[in-house]
């Protein structure tokens, strides 16, 4: 039977106002209104919009703070550390940025991995649950699951990285744009996944689809490593190659294996694995996505194979690399200030270094959510 959504934004709100809240919500996609009016849904009322919001953006402003702290004691935690023989690298914007995305990853991956894991072998009542408590996403009391406080602990771990993961994107598409950072690709590929997230997260669906596709920043701090050391000098030679290994074996199980998996699996069950409720165009929009990420993860990896499996061989400095897009995309453009006396390098300079690199390694942000 249809009923209107109900939308309780401090519990105790007008339905003027709770109205107004869902309105302005669906200017973000994450919500069906007809004429500014609630839409008629079939389903439970909506509750915890307002603690979503606000979770969004405290995350976002930790991002951003910990992100300007990074780079304000720069030349404290880079003590120690050789300068690179990329200027661009010895950048403290570039060398924070490097760091933040390694304290991202690895936060994100902590939480969805093991749910990944434990969601694998699930039911689909479990893989495609979905919750009306937009605050963080537990299971319902009526959901025919098997342990519903076990799982509500998965949904809410999930939901949590979702929530991290989105609010970082977001954080880092304002700070590469005040910085120069952002190229054209960069800023496309941002909104697109800021925009999937508040899909994924601001409906509080596709558990399994979304630990996935977080997952695959498992091997993002592997990455992050080699990038930042590679250029610093032979003392690093050692630990630079077996990051390069762990990233390249799990890249093969995450980014290949499990987020092609999941992306199959989200169109076997694209007709039911989302409430109706959900409006047609943003289930395509998110087929399209997950899709298109695994095609990139595909494009990718035979210039991942030859990077690594030549420097295998032997630690090269100049080799071209798989540089994800907030790594390399921000060496175009950027100012070399972490060294005092170090030149900038000039934008000609940068495009001429990134040219004589191999034009399919640098490598995106993936399309986790």
């Amino acid at each position: 039977m249809a009923v209107a959504f109900q939308i309780d934004v401090a519990g105790t709100s007008p339905p003027a106002l709770q109205s107004h809240w869902w309105t302005e919500f669906d200017q973000l996609g994450l919500a069906t209104v007809t004429s500014g009016a609630l839409a008629e849904v079939s389903g439970p009322s909506i509750e915890g919009i307002s603690t979503l919001v606000l979770s969004f953006a405290c995350w976002t402003a930790f991002w951003t703070g910990l992100f300007y702290a990074l780079s304000a004691t720069a030349d404290r935690w880079m003590r120690g550390v050789p300068a690179s023989t990329k200027a661009h690298e010895n950048d403290k914007y570039w060398c924070a940025r490097n760091l933040i995305g390694g304290i991202h990853a690895t936060f994100v991956a902590m939480l969805t991995v093991p749910a990944c894991i434990a969601l694998l072998t699930a039911p689909s009542s479990s893989r495609f649950a979905h919750s009306r408590y937009l605050g963080s996403c537990p299971a319902d009391p009526g959901m025919e699951l098997d342990d519903v406080e076990g799982w509500s602990v998965v949904f809410q771990g999930v939901a949590l990285a979702g929530l991290a993961f989105t609010s970082f994107t977001f954080a880092d598409l304002g700070i590469s744009l005040v910085h120069g950072l952002a190229t054209a690709d960069f800023i496309v590929h941002h909104i697109v996944f800021v925009s999937a997230g508040m899909i994924i997260r601001g409906w509080c669906v596709l558990p399994f689809n979304a630990a996935m596709l977080l997952a695959m920043e498992v091997s993002t701090p592997s990455l992050n490593y080699l990038v930042f050391f590679r250029h610093r000098g032979e003392a690093y030679e050692s630990a630079v190659k077996k990051h390069g290994i762990v990233f390249v074996v799990l890249y093969i199980i995450f980014r290949l294996g499990v987020n092609s998996y999941g992306a199959v699996l989200l169109w076997i069950h694209r007709k039911d694995a989302v409430p109706g409720v959900i409006p047609e165009w943003q289930v395509w929009f998110l087929l399209s996505a997950v899709s298109a990420g695994v095609a990139v993860q595909i494009f990718w990896f035979p210039a991942i194979v030859r990077t690594f499996g030549s420097e295998m061989c032997g630690f090269t400095e100049d080799r071209p690399d798989p540089d994800r897009d907030e790594l390399t995309q921000q060496s175009l453009g950027q100012r070399s200030c972490a060294r005092q006396g170090e030149p900038s390098m000039g934008r000609d300079e940068e495009l001429d270094l990134m040219e004589a690199k191999s034009p399919n390694t640098s490598v995106e942000s993936e399309p986790a959510v």
